[in-house]
C-alpha cells in the first residue's frame, strides 16, 4: 500500500488492525510510521491515577481530526510491554527508548 493510501485510509476514520501495527517512530513527543506525517499515535500518561485504569493509553491522530483515544495500556510482567485492545483487536505494545511496536497479540 502506498504512504497515500494509507493516510487517507487513516482519515476517513476506519479502523484496520493491518495498518494499526508496525513500528512508530519517535519524533519531538509523538510517534509516526510509514514516514508520513499526517497521522500519529501520541502514549499519554493519565495525571491521576485510579485503581481502575492503567497509567498509560494511547490516542491517535490524524491531519483532519482531533484526537482520539485508542485504548488503555494493560501493563505485562515484562519491563515496557503492554496489551492494548482496539475495537476488539488486542496488540502488543513495546515501547523502546526511540520506537513503539505494535503487534497483534
Amino acid at each position: 500500500m502506498q504512504k497515500k493510501e494509507l493516510a487517507s485510509t487513516y482519515e476517513s476514520g476506519i479502523f484496520d488492525p493491518d495498518l494499526f501495527t508496525g513500528e512508530y517512530s519517535f519524533t519531538g513527543s509523538n510517534y509516526y510510521q510509514h514516514q508520513t506525517h499526517s497521522h500519529f499515535i501520541k502514549l499519554c500518561e493519565r495525571k491521576t491515577l485510579t485503581k481502575n485504569k492503567p497509567p498509560f493509553y494511547i490516542v491517535s491522530k490524524s491531519i483532519d481530526k482531533g484526537f482520539q483515544f485508542l485504548s488503555s495500556l494493560y501493563p505485562t510482567k515484562v519491563e515496557n510491554c503492554y496489551i492494548a485492545e482496539i475495537n476488539r483487536h488486542y496488540f502488543k505494545v513495546v515501547k523502546n527508548d526511540e520506537t513503539l511496536i505494535i503487534d497483534k497479540k
